[in-house]
């Protein structure tokens, strides 16, 4: 049974992937692709600054995921990492606001408003 069926409950929650080759990999479930198995961990980095990586487990490789518990894992989930970024991001940074989305459409407005008055400005030079 694909790995997207067995364990897509799993996405967002610390996990433990474990290999082919007896190996495992500690991280938090990102996604599973359901047609190739690949998986996508957020793994904890050794530096300091930059928090987490991604690591893609290519899905011949992957034996089984289990959750981890929270008791015995450190990692948080991927609803309190989103979190931990948004407070991270200035409100100036900040594209899915309400006030943001509304000035990019406006924006957008205004260039095609131009590009479609050039357009028939170059029409009626030409006729």
């Amino acid at each position: 049974m694909p790995l997207f069926d067995d364990f897509q409950e799993f996405i967002g929650q610390p996990v433990r992937v474990l290999l082919q080759d007896s190996t495992s990999t500690v991280g938090v479930l990102y996604c599973i692709d359901p047609e190739t198995d690949h998986v996508a961990l957020l793994c904890p980095t050794a530096q300091h600054d930059s928090g987490s990586s991604v690591k893609i487990l290519l899905g011949h490789h992957v034996r089984s995921i289990e959750k981890e518990s929270h008791d015995s894992s450190d990692l948080p989930t991927l609803a309190a990492l989103q979190d931990e970024f948004r407070e991270q991001v200035s409100e100036d940074q900040v594209l899915d606001d309400a006030a943001s989305i509304h000035l990019r459409r406006e924006k957008l407005g205004q260039f095609l408003t131009k590009v479609r008055e050039l357009q028939v400005a170059a029409c009626n030079t030409k006729s």
